[in-house]
């Protein structure tokens, strides 16, 4: 009889030191991950080109701070520093960067090359009003295809 209340009195004890120090570590773990974080993004940034750093680096920033909880930000840090590290071999190898192609039936075709929007197949303009476009992007091998919506806005051209 002695002993089972000395083992309920030691479940309660370790039950109670067990919850003190999971909430302590987690507690723990949760003040790393800002700073994980931090160090993810600052190692993708000094992979990249000179003239790309500051610009990215915003973006990046601006993306992560968007995201809830601290996991989900450690996630997409580390995907930027996946992309830096594609991004240097890229520029390392001189190759020229991946080029995405913009189909619409209604409208032809756009191709995107880095930052620039070339028309091509008898494409000239684009009208006024809402396109929906699909943008398939292929890199070594891998298709990834995305549908989105355009919204085309008259813009007065200065001369």
């Amino acid at each position: 009889m002695i002993w089972g209340i000395v083992l309920s009195v030691l479940s309660v004890i370790a039950a109670i030191f067990i919850s003190v120090a999971v909430r302590v570590i987690s507690d723990d773990v949760k003040e790393w991950l800002p700073w994980i974080t931090r160090c993810l993004i600052e190692r993708a940034v000094s992979r990249l080109p000179e003239g790309e750093r500051e610009r990215l680096e915003e973006e990046w920033w601006s993306h992560v701070n968007e995201r809830p909880g601290g996991l989900s930000k450690i996630y997409v840090a580390y995907g930027y520093l996946s992309a830096s590290k594609s991004i240097d071999k890229i520029v390392r190898s001189g190759e020229s960067p991946p080029v995405a192609e913009l189909e619409s039936s209604a409208s032809g075709t756009l191709k995107i090359v880095g930052n620039t929007i070339q028309v091509s197949r008898g494409l000239s303009t684009l009208d006024v009003g809402r396109h929906a476009f699909t943008l398939t992007a292929t890199q070594n091998g891998v298709s990834t295809t995305v549908t989105f919506d355009v919204n085309v806005v008259p813009v007065k051209v200065r001369g």
